[in-house]
């Protein structure tokens, strides 16, 4: 009995004719050999063992699939790993170059007093030439 046969027949003891999944199949298949005679057991008999090839040859493809991802997830792996190398090289040079920038900070804001100071200093040294009469202008 072929698949179609199978689907009509359960299909007309169902009341109505729809597609039912292989498993579903198979079990219809057995209890509507119960009926039959010795030659169409053999036909089931095939008709199950197809069923179950076709079953085995698309859990087949599935683990071809899954064998091809897990390629992919590989090399995606291996991606991730040279980025996260990238990523820790750029994070240290960032750490550089701001231990660096506190650095040169630093040292601005110390050349900011001593800039003050020297303005004092100037100031002081013109009140001084003033008081004494001395009218020579410094070039700065």
């Amino acid at each position: 009995m072929r698949r179609d046969q199978l689907e009509r027949a359960v299909g007309g003891m169902s009341g109505g004719s729809f597609q039912f999944p292989a498993s579903s199949l198979v079990f219809c298949a057995v209890v509507y050999c119960c009926s039959m005679k010795e030659p169409d057991f053999e036909r089931l008999s095939r008709l199950v063992l197809d069923e179950f090839k076709r079953v085995h040859d698309r859990l087949d493809t599935v683990d071809d699939r899954f064998d091809a991802m897990g390629g992919r997830l590989d090399r995606i792996e291996t991606h991730l790993d040279q980025v996260d190398q990238r990523l820790s090289h750029i994070e240290s040079e960032l750490a550089s170059i701001n231990r660096r920038l506190d650095a040169l900070d630093e040292q601005v804001a110390s050349l900011k007093g001593f800039a003050k100071e020297i303005d004092e200093l100037r100031g002081r040294v013109r009140e001084i030439e003033k008081h004494l009469g001395i009218n020579k202008k410094i070039a700065a």
